[in-house]
C-alpha cells in the first residue's frame, strides 16, 4: 500500500494573492506615514522657531546689559562667547555688541540644532496678523511663508540682532 506524500508549503495562487494584499496595505500605509512625519516636522520647525525668536529676544537684552560678555559667559557647547562685549564694557559698546551678534551665534550659544536656512524673518507685518518685525517664523517649503500681507527674508548665517530688530 502506497502512502500518500504530504503536500507542503503554498501554492503560486496563494503567494500571489498575499503579495496583492501586501501591496495594498503599502500603497494606503505609506502616504499616510509621510504625512505623519511632515506635520511632525512642521510642529519641531514652528517650535525650534519661537524658540530661536524667544532666545534671541533675551540674548539681544542680556548683551546690552552685560549679562551675556565675553568675559564670562560660554557657549551650550562650553566655548567661550566672542559676540558679546566684555563685562565691563560701556552701554554703547553693549548696544553695538547686541546689534552686531548673529542669529546663527545666538542659537549656537543657547544650543538649538537648527537648520538656519530653513527660516525666515519678518520684514514688515500686516496689521491683524499677529506678526510683528523681526518674527521668526519656520519653512519647510524653501520659500518664505505667506502669512496675512507680511514680507519675509531668509535667515543665514549672516544676519544679525540689529537687522532683526532694525537696529532698535
Amino acid at each position: 500500500m502506497k502512502v500518500k506524500a504530504n503536500k507542503r508549503g503554498f501554492t503560486l495562487v496563494e503567494l500571489v494573492v498575499v503579495i496583492a494584499i501586501l501591496a495594498i496595505i503599502a500603497a494606503i500605509a505609506i502616504p499616510c506615514l509621510i504625512n505623519i512625519i511632515d506635520s511632525t516636522t512642521a510642529s519641531s520647525g514652528e517650535a525650534q522657531a519661537q524658540t530661536l525668536n524667544q532666545e534671541c529676544q533675551n540674548a539681544y537684552n542680556e548683551i546690552k546689559a552685560g549679562t551675556i560678555n565675553n568675559t564670562m559667559s560660554k557657549n551650550a557647547d562650553g566655548t567661550a562667547v566672542s559676540f558679546a562685549a566684555i563685562k565691563n564694557s560701556g552701554i554703547t559698546t553693549r548696544k553695538n555688541a547686541a546689534r552686531n551678534a548673529k542669529v546663527s551665534d545666538i542659537a549656537k550659544y543657547y544650543g538649538l540644532n537648527i537648520n538656519i536656512g530653513e527660516y525666515y524673518y519678518c520684514t514688515s507685518a500686516a496689521i491683524g496678523s499677529g506678526l510683528t518685525i523681526g518674527t521668526i517664523v519656520y519653512s519647510s517649503t524653501g520659500t518664505a511663508p505667506n502669512i496675512n500681507g507680511c514680507t519675509f527674508i531668509q535667515l543665514d548665517n549672516t544676519i544679525t540682532l540689529g537687522t532683526l530688530y532694525n537696529n532698535m
